[in-house]
Parts: structure tokens; sequence; C-alpha cells
């Protein structure tokens, strides 16, 4: 499309037509799986042509964002339409496809306007023109779809010893790696003090290009950390881009060979997994994390150790609301009753596709989910249909490194 201003640019070239490009220049706050007052937002590094992410093809570009609840509401950039004043031009408009903002009840849009860190103007293309100046960057979508940034609700791309194409250290090329792929925010449920340090120093020196909401680590099956985070404020703020989300706790092994059930696994008669927490303890320590306003996500990997979590979770909120928003963690094996449980207490189901299906497999020698459930519990795993169905929340997120570094499906 030729237009009488700015400088007109095509989208990359040989991608094909109902292509999703993630605008990862200003995400929507989420108030669904996140700490309190998730909703605000920190602003984003200014955008440039140079970082839109790649584009990234889905079966549909109408599929969920980033936001990782089904129930998340997100805070609309502002539609402003041409006045009797000139507004000022913008540095990037984006038009020629359908802008999907994802706030209910609005329409799809026909053009974009960003400036610094803002959008500052959505709506039809002819609305948008005034903002088109003799610098300003005009992209042609040629029909592809726009989405705001994605949120991993689950990853660990900064704070794994072993980060998935990166060495130890380069936490800095991770995150860059995320935000070209159309990530914007992370949850990252596994950071120590270490990891913590290095997150804000990248800050400091103006490295890290996505927000980040930390989960500190209160066990890891074999080690205990306890309260070192004790600090530390729910949803405190840390640096521009870093801020506290919440704490970590660990109930079985994530292979399926190990994980908790409820009867024994399938062909080991008498065994039923490994489970790193009495009961009594588990309630005492959620109790503690509870009335000090944190909020809990727990990994879960069989039926047996959601039953204890359920049970913990129950007694803390003492029939009150999940205001905190607690999580469990992949809920890669669940029955009927614990699916209504889930919705009965508010309790927030953490998936993670990709990381289900790399475990299908599982361990070489014991075999995944099949070898540990048999054909008769089977149907229990990955019934991420059915939490929906259900109307339990859920969010969506990557677990990278574990599995796929990016998986929009995963997190959509």
């Amino acid at each position: 499309m030729d237009s009488p201003r700015g400088v007109v640019r095509q989208s990359p070239a040989g991608r094909g037509r109902g292509v999703l490009i993630a605008l990862a220049v200003v995400a929507a706050g989420c108030s669904g799986t996140g700490p309190a007052g998730d909703a605000t937002t920190v602003p984003m590094t200014t955008p440039t042509t140079a970082s839109l992410p790649p584009t990234t093809s889905l079966a549909s570009t109408t599929t969920s964002t980033s936001a990782p609840a089904a129930t998340a509401t997100t805070t609309a950039p502002t539609t402003t339409t041409a006045t009797t004043r000139s507004p000022d031009p913008a540095a990037l408009v984006l038009r020629g496809g359908p802008i999907h903002t994802m706030v209910p009840g609005s329409q799809v849009a026909g053009a974009i306007a960003v400036d610094g860190e803002r959008i500052v103007a959505v709506g039809t293309e002819a609305e948008v023109a005034p903002w088109i100046g003799p610098d300003t960057v005009v992209v042609d979508l040629e029909g592809r779809a726009v989405l705001p940034g994605l949120i991993d609700g689950h990853g660990h791309w900064i704070s794994d010893d072993h980060l998935m194409g990166f060495a130890a250290g380069e936490a800095g090329a991770s995150a860059r790696f995320a935000a070209a792929s159309g990530i914007t925010t992370i949850y990252d449920t596994f950071v120590r003090p270490d990891d913590l340090a290095e997150l804000l120093a990248l800050d400091r020196a103006g490295q890290l290009p996505v927000r980040v909401s930390v989960y500190f680590p209160f066990n890891f099956l074999t080690r205990d950390y306890g309260m070192w985070f004790g600090d530390y404020t729910p949803g405190e703020v840390l640096s521009p881009h870093v801020r506290v989300g919440g704490a970590k706790l660990f109930m079985d092994p994530t292979d399926p060979a190990g994980m908790f059930l409820s009867e024994p696994h399938a062909g080991r008669p008498g065994y039923r997994g490994e489970v790193v927490w009495a009961q009594e303890e588990l309630d005492a320590v959620v109790a503690a994390l509870d009335a000090a306003g944190w909020q809990i996500a727990v990994h879960t990997g069989g039926d047996g150790a959601l039953d204890m979590i359920l049970d913990a979770y129950a007694a803390a909120l003492d029939g009150g609301p999940n205001e905190l928003r607690h999580r469990v963690e992949h809920a890669a094996v669940i029955r009927d009753d614990q699916i209504e449980r889930l919705r009965a207490l508010g309790i927030i189901a953490s998936i993670q596709t990709t990381w289900f299906h790399s475990d299908w497999i599982g361990d070489p020698h014991w075999g995944g989910f099949p070898a540990a459930l048999g054909p008769e519990r089977i149907g229990w795993a990955g019934r991420w249909r059915d939490l929906l169905d259900a109307g339990v929340t859920m969010a969506g997120g990557t677990d990278t490194p574990w599995n796929m570094p990016v998986s929009v499906g995963g997190i959509a």
C-alpha cells in the first residue's frame, strides 16, 4: 500500500498469510494468574523495527494470547481518533492486517501507532493515518495479524543452570531470545539468590528486554531452601523489569516414573512414587506463606501429590476465596473429583502442554505416563480440555528450558 508520508516497509516476505506477529512493545497487564495487583504494567524498551519479533505460524490468529488465565482481563490501549489538532507523528505504524487488542468486546482494528514505549492510537487505517509523519516507519502487514506481547506463565528462561541453547551466565541472551519470540513477560518459577542478582544486574545495565516475575524456591526435592526470601515483600518491584511474584514448592518428581500417585504405579506393586512432604509439614508451610501474603506455586505431577496440596490449600483458605491466586504447576495427572475441587477452591491450574508431551515417553527404563498409569488410568493424564470445560482458571507456559524454548501453542 502506498503512503503519502512516512517510510513504508513490507512485512517479512515468504511467510504466508494468516501468520501471527506478536507485538512486543506494550503488553497489557493481566489480572488472572499473577500476584495481586499484577494489572500494573512496567514500560518496555523502546520498540524499533529491528526488534519486531519474527512471525510464527499458528493454526488460528484468534487463539488467546498472552493472558495466562481464561478469566483474565486486559487493559486496553487507548483508542484515539483524529482530532482537529494534528497529533505528534508516531515512530511506528502497523497496518494492512487485523489488530487484535484482546480487550473484551472490542472490534478488530486495522492499524496501530506506536511511539516510544506507548501505543498512541488504535483504529482504522484512516483514523491512524494522522500519526504518520515523514520519519514514521510504516509496516504493511500484508494480512498478518498482530497480538499483544505473550506472557509465559511458567518458564525458566533466566534461572536454570542449563539454559537451552545458552550457557550458564547468558541470561541476557536468553531474555533477548524470549523477546524476539514475542514473549514480553516471564513468570520464572525458580529464582535463587544468584539468579536474582544476575537479573537485577541485567536490568541496571539496560539489557533486560522482558518483564520478569520471580518465584523463590522454598524447597527442591532433595534440597531445602527455607524462607531465605523473607526479607522481600510479595509484589515488590525490585527494578523496572523485575518484581516479586511468589514462592515455589515442589511436591514430587517431574518424571512420570517417580510422580506420586494415589494408588501404586502400574506394574510396580506397592510403589506410589516419591513425595517430599509430610502432610502436616506441608499444611504448616502453606498456611504461613498464605498468611504472609505470598502467592504459592506448587509443582505437582501425580494425583497423589495433587491431593496433598489441595488439602493444604483448603486448610489455609478455610472456606474463603483464593485472593492470592495460589496455583498448581503442571497438574499432569488429575481425577474427576480433583477437577471439581480445583474449581471450587479457585486454585489456578498452570499447565505446560509441551512438558506433558516431552514426558509422555519419559524415562528410558521405566517409561512415561502410559507405563506409570496403565490403561485404566491413562485417561487422567493431560486433561486440559476437561479443566477448561469445568470452569477451572488456567495458565499457560512453556516450561523452558525443559521443553522447546518457545511454544506459542503452550502459552495460548
